[in-house]
């Protein structure tokens, strides 16, 4: 015995996520932003940041495809986002210019370890955008369960 647990069995599989999977889930949630901003309009805070996420978040992932060898050249990709192979190197060169800022910003030399943005902190954010456009903020948080301790 070298001290370490015996591991009894097959490990668990990774659990694989197909593309669509994610795309019905994420669609789910976007609805579901649909219903709170019906609920609580100042969640509209949260929408331009949310809308430049989503384009950033496909310019990072180009300039990530384009770094791996193989895989879909860019003028496939250009058909397939229905534009050109001159407009997806534009935004191959947004996309390294975001891990860049992002990683710089964070103090970290990989993005995937950057801090995530926490719920204590979209709170102040919606607090400080309401405060700034004169706007009293009227929801009302509960002071049980997890992170209501900041509202």
């Amino acid at each position: 015995m070298n001290g370490e647990p015996q591991r009894i069995g097959k490990p668990a599989p990774k659990r694989v996520t197909e593309t669509e999977d994610f795309v019905a889930a994420w669609t789910r949630l976007t609805d579901a932003y649909g219903k709170r901003v019906a609920n609580d309009p100042a969640a509209i805070t949260f929408y331009k940041d949310m809308q430049q996420r989503l384009t950033d978040s496909v310019n990072v992932g180009l300039a990530q495809a384009q770094a791996q060898a193989g895989g879909w050249s860019l003028r496939e990709i250009g058909r397939i986002f229905g534009t050109s192979h001159v407009a997806i190197l534009k935004r191959i060169k947004l996309g390294r210019e975001i891990i860049a800022r992002r990683e710089q910003a964070a103090g970290v030399v990989r993005l995937a370890d950057a801090v995530k943005a926490s719920v204590p902190q979209l709170r102040e954010q919606r607090a400080e955008h309401l405060r700034a456009v004169g706007v009293e903020d009227y929801r009302v948080i509960p002071l049980k369960g997890r992170h209501r301790k900041t509202a």
